[in-house]
């Protein structure tokens, strides 16, 4: 009996887990003049867009993360508060996906552009699960 108690907790554990599908992304925050922002409290605004480094905004989200004495910081995309669309509604196999990140490192709701990068072949594999 105890073992089956285990297991029903092991496989429940793995269902909610593979409903759970983010996207891991680290970065490091720098501020003026190149200075490493020690732990120090910041906003992340991480958005995916449609085929092209300015293509639309298909879905953008907020993080509050605290560096850690690096300057360094870990969220999983899809886990962040929405701002607009729904992560488990991007169409992945719909042409290639951008992320555009933006950083608030006065909480003032400015948010100044990092970069925009195409992502590759990992978020893709979030279609492998509709091809079942």
């Amino acid at each position: 009996m105890k073992t089956f108690f285990t297991l029903l907790l092991a496989a429940l554990a793995f269902a909610a887990t593979a409903q759970t599908q983010h996207i891991p992304y680290q970065g490091a925050a720098v501020g003026p003049q190149n200075r490493i922002l020690k732990n120090k409290t910041v906003q992340l605004r991480l958005s995916i867009l449609d085929s092209s480094s300015t293509g639309n905004v298909v879905y953008q989200e907020t993080h509050s993360v605290t560096t850690d004495s690096k300057g360094l910081f870990s969220v999983s995309i899809g886990g962040g508060t929405p701002v607009l669309g729904s992560f488990s509604q991007v169409v992945w196999a719909a042409g290639a996906k951008f992320l555009q990140t933006e950083m608030d490192t006065a909480l003032s709701g400015v948010f100044l552009p990092l970069g925009t990068t195409e992502l590759k072949s990992v978020p893709y594999a979030l279609y492998a699960q509709s091809a079942q």
